[in-house]
């Protein structure tokens, strides 16, 4: 994962992320530039099925894109 310049510390998670896993999978794209299912599945150990489903829903909110085989924050 490659580093955005944007820190987690620095991040706000949007109001309406009530899940403590979403916040947490927001938090760490916050903290990389991009970030594919296995590397956030190695980073968070979390499982693979978990993640592409906070991932859908997070994309369907409109927090999260997917570029090819990763997935980033929305600016």
């Amino acid at each position: 994962m490659k580093s955005s310049g944007q820190s987690a510390d620095d991040a706000t998670v949007p109001a309406g992320l009530d899940a403590a896993s979403s916040k947490l999978v927001y938090l760490c794209l916050a903290e990389a530039d991009r970030a594919t299912i296995t590397e956030l599945a190695e980073t968070l150990d979390m499982r693979k099925l978990a993640l592409y489903s906070i991932l859908g829903s997070l994309a369907d909110r409109g927090f999260v894109e997917r570029e090819g085989e990763a997935y980033r924050l929305v600016d």
